[in-house]
């Protein structure tokens, strides 16, 4: 992962989940902007390239880990390919 501009508190990964069958796959984050809007709170451009999918069902995930912590943040969002 790579970082544009000032490097956030956390560690990013992400990750795609076929719904049905087939590998998890971690996929390449590179954050392309970091806004910052008060002092509690930032706002991250991500930009998470996808490899070629077969039409499906799938799961993506995004996680950030607390550099200096044990915060464990995640996000899951449905994906359909038709």
């Amino acid at each position: 992962m790579t970082f544009a501009g000032s490097v956030p508190a956390f560690e990013f990964a992400a990750w795609l989940h076929p719904k049905t069958e087939g590998e998890t796959m971690e996929l390449p984050i590179q954050i392309t902007d970091v806004r910052t809007i008060n002092e509690n709170k930032d706002i991250l451009m991500m930009d998470i390239r996808l490899p070629e999918l077969a039409p499906g069902e799938y799961q993506l995930e995004i996680e950030a880990v607390g550099r200096d912590t044990t915060v464990r943040l995640s996000v899951h969002r449905h994906l359909i390919l038709r």
